[in-house]
């Protein structure tokens, strides 16, 4: 921000959507809690030194203007308002050739070299109440084949949860 180079050092959303933690406060205390979930065995953890450390964070970074205040209807990074972003793999496509841009672990009150994440998993369910489950479950099976993984991998980044995914799609 001294540089210029951008107005922000990075633009977590102030939106209070419910999902938007997953995106901003969590990322931060998996980094700083060695990847502590946020619940275990039915009580918060984030009650803890390092989820406070955290909590200061977020009141530094606005406090001392690093982050906006204001909801951004773009991307931040990409169109240089923010000097990084927390991203998820979706990333590499989406930056590349656009933004010269790097990766490192995110920061947590302890220097690391590697780095604590979680999945933003994306699930499918059927309800008992469902009254055509043979063709839901025909239409899950092709919605989750490893064509339709891979098309969702190519076109977005976002890797399906599959414990074959470097060998299902190496390149």
């Amino acid at each position: 921000m001294k540089s210029d180079a951008a107005a922000n050092a990075v633009w977590p959303s102030p939106a209070s959507d419910f999902f938007q933690s997953w995106f901003d406060f969590y990322p931060f205390y998996a980094a700083n809690s060695g990847g502590a979930p946020l619940v275990k065995d039915g009580k918060a953890t984030f009650d803890s030194e390092e989820g406070k450390q955290v909590a200061t964070m977020f009141e530094t970074l606005y406090k001392e203007n690093l982050a906006s205040k204001e909801v951004y209807q773009g991307d931040s990074f990409a169109e240089g308002k923010a000097a990084m972003p927390l991203a998820g793999p979706w990333a590499i496509a989406a930056y590349k050739d656009k933004v010269n841009w790097g990766a490192v672990p995110v920061p947590g009150a302890q220097a690391q070299t590697e780095g604590s994440t979680f999945s933003d998993a994306k699930n499918v369910a059927m309800y008992s109440a469902c009254e055509n489950q043979g063709t839901a479950r025909e239409v899950m099976k092709f919605a989750t084949s490893k064509e339709q993984d891979g098309k969702l991998l190519a076109d977005t980044g976002q890797m399906p949860m599959r414990t074959d995914l470097p060998a299902v799609y190496a390149d």
